[in-house]
């Protein structure tokens, strides 16, 4: 695997780390770490089953495990919204130029 693009994004002692990979046979996965609202948690690309055919996908996949992850606390869900990182992949379904 090759790393691709990683994003790390901290607020106090909050912090979101998404890291994407390119897999050798195509497609990407990603790994995710996130300390939120006294959550911690982690998924490296090897829990990950499934491969993603676009960087975009295997973003939206991530944050939405992120919301999944926040679910259960609305401290978190708070915490989370603050992060720019959940509007990554939807950014880029639009070409502004």
């Amino acid at each position: 695997m090759q790393e691709i693009d990683r994003i790390f994004e901290k607020h106090g002692k909050d912090e979101v780390i998404l890291t994407i990979y390119g897999m050798e046979g195509g497609g990407f996965t990603y790994s995710l770490q996130c300390r939120m609202s006294l959550i911690i948690r982690a998924i490296y690309p090897h829990q990950i089953m499934q491969s993603y055919e676009t960087i975009s996908k295997a973003k939206r996949s991530a944050i939405d495990t992120l919301f999944s992850w926040t679910k259960g606390s609305r401290a978190a869900k708070e915490h989370l919204r603050s992060f720019g990182i959940i509007d990554c992949p939807y950014q880029l379904e639009f070409d502004f130029s």
